[in-house]
């Protein structure tokens, strides 16, 4: 975190902001390698995301031979599989990050709440606002 956080503003992030090393110049293969074994191989966001998206498809896709045709059914499925994984998902990280507040103020950039109700929203509320 920076030292002289903008106001208003819980977390400032430090600047310029790191890329990838794959996409620096000259090469530096260790550097790829290490960014490649963080990101990749330990919990991260990444591998729950390949995780997902393999589960997804090995479990809940419809076969090849029934896709090959265009129907209503199997369209429906997997609208329905994606209805319920983005639920499922956003609805967990936003109980996780907001109805729980499991991580507090680290790494929240702006400090407060969010708003329950307002002019501003098509819906009534921000929450309803994301959602739809």
């Amino acid at each position: 975190m920076s030292d002289a956080p903008l106001k208003g503003w819980n977390h400032s992030p430090d600047v310029p902001l790191q890329v990838s090393p794959f996409f620096s110049w000259p090469p530096r293969p260790m550097a790829m390698a290490a960014w490649l074994w963080n990101s990749w191989f330990f919990i991260t966001e990444r591998l729950i995301v390949v995780a997902i998206a393999c589960v997804s498809f090995y479990w809940f896709q419809p076969s090849l031979d029934i896709t090959r045709t265009l129907a209503f059914g199997w369209i429906a499925e997997m609208f329905i599989r994606n209805v319920v994984l983005m639920t499922v998902v956003a609805g967990g990280l936003h109980l996780y990050f907001y109805t729980f507040t499991k991580q507090g103020q680290v790494l929240k950039y702006d400090p407060r709440p969010l708003m329950k109700s307002g002019r501003q929203f098509t819906l009534g509320g921000q929450i309803r606002d994301n959602m739809f």
